[in-house]
């Protein structure tokens, strides 16, 4: 899941930093992990490792960090200081992680984190506004700042387990053209939210399901098959107090909710952490819900004991699932970074293949498991297996929901709905082949 909240002011970037990003006190640690630089932009300020409070309060101000130069031209109040990417774990995944300390949990999820925002930095913007030009320039890169954490706000001092990250970005980029810095152009990766929130969620599927655990759908969403749902609704605390808190005020709109629930929030240092809180989670889990969480790492029946462990991972299991960018693209195919073609459905609306193309699939076989290449005439894209179906089935179902309530879309709620549909089970360099043997028609 994805949030995100704008900080319009230094002084409340600071105290953000101060009160949520990091914790002062040492015991937190098991709650939280240092801040890390992210970017290519954070790299061209020399920005690298571990952040420091003062090398973000400098970006808070504007400066370059370690000098009192600005950065960005313009530093006027109640300015846009940064743009605050909360990415957010199946409440069912926290649990994992919380009750049954499976450390990889946490390396999948910083490594899905990780890959969206790669994708974001690519299609990282500016505006330009020199010599009559209004238009925006692809910069591709990003200062971010990056934090981890493992809880969710206190309710009676004691936080539930919620696997988070805080992607802290700055606002400010580097443009090439013109040789300086400038504020970032948020709006299309602002308005585009939903697509990067599927590419999340499709990572972190296919990595937690090759460490064994099953997943299922739930709703637009996913979470760990078989999890209890007295668990899940056990330790969601906070959202059960934000509804509670809602339907007093006689609030429903999603947007109104999580505006609540930012004002409502309390300080995560005034709750219990360490080994107490940890001992607190257990005492609430019932003898019936420990046998329950025992069987999950079996439900993937393919993979001995719930699956490898790290020390078990070859190089190539290690890799990502599947790659969200661009370089799989046709060249004719590839849009420009940044990019959200508007597309429609051509006039026939049938999916048009060519007899090579309906031959029966080789099912449980991927295009990474096989080696073949794209431009292998024995098998299509539509022909390989992405998970459990094939791609050509998951691109015909997400557009055939996607059109049925609008004739023209933006490509990347299309291939929004096809992750969603199938987290985890197939990518964006294949839709998009599929997508344009369906009969799509752009509007460039």
């Amino acid at each position: 899941m994805l949030r995100i909240v704008t900080k319009t002011s230094g002084g409340d970037a600071k105290k953000y930093f101060r009160d949520a990003l990091v914790l002062e006190d040492a015991s937190l640690s098991k709650e939280t992990s240092p801040g890390r630089w992210f970017g290519k932009g954070a790299e061209r300020l020399g920005l690298f490792g571990e952040v420091l409070r003062k090398d973000f309060y400098s970006l808070c101000d504007n400066k370059l960090p370690g000098s009192d130069k600005r950065l960005t031209p313009r530093t006027k109040a109640n300015r846009r200081v940064a743009y605050d990417f909360s990415f957010s774990c199946p409440k069912g995944l926290s649990l994992l992680h919380a009750l049954g300390g499976d450390p990889d949990i946490l390396s999948a999820f910083h490594e899905s984190v990780n890959l969206t925002l790669v994708e974001m930095e690519r299609d990282a913007q500016t505006r330009v506004r020199r010599g009559g030009d209004c238009t925006d320039r692809q910069t591709g890169n990003l200062v971010a700042a990056q934090f981890i954490h493992l809880t969710a706000r206190p309710i009676d001092h004691v936080g539930d387990p919620q696997v988070h990250a805080h992607c802290f970005i700055f606002n400010a980029t580097h443009d090439e053209v013109e040789g300086r810095w400038k504020a970032l152009q948020i709006g299309a990766t602002w308005k585009t939210a939903p697509y990067y929130e599927a590419i999340f969620l499709s990572h972190l599927a296919g990595r937690v399901e090759k460490l064994g655990y099953g997943i299922e759908r739930r709703g637009p969403f996913w979470d760990i098959e078989g999890m209890p749902a007295s668990l899940i609704e056990k330790f969601s605390r906070r959202t059960g107090h934000i509804e509670r808190e809602a339907a007093e005020k006689g609030i429903d709109d999603p947007r109104q909710k999580a505006d609540l629930g930012a004002r409502t929030r309390l300080s995560k240092s005034r709750g219990i952490s360490g080994p107490a809180l940890t001992e607190a989670w257990k005492a609430r889990v019932t003898d019936e819900e420990w046998r329950a969480l025992a069987t999950l790492r079996g439900g993937n029946r393919s993979l001995p004991d719930g699956g490898p462990s790290t020390r078990d991972r070859s190089p190539e299991r290690d890799q990502p699932p599947s790659t969200f960018g661009r370089e799989g693209s046709p060249p004719e195919q590839r849009p420009r970074p940044g990019e959200d073609r508007v597309i429609r459905r051509g006039n026939s609306g049938d999916h048009q293949r060519s007899p090579q193309e309906d031959r029966p699939s080789v099912p449980g076989r991927s295009a990474h498991e096989q080696g073949a290449p794209r431009d292998d005439p024995s098998e299509s894209p539509t022909d390989r297996k992405s998970g459990s179906r094939s791609v050509r089935d998951i691109a015909d179902r997400a557009m055939g929901r996607v059109f049925e309530r609008s004739a023209v879309v933006s490509e990347r709620a299309l291939l929004a709905e096809a992750l969603r549909l199938a987290p985890g089970q197939t990518n964006v360099a294949d839709l998009r082949a599929e997508f344009e043997r369906g009969g799509l028609i752009r509007r460039e």
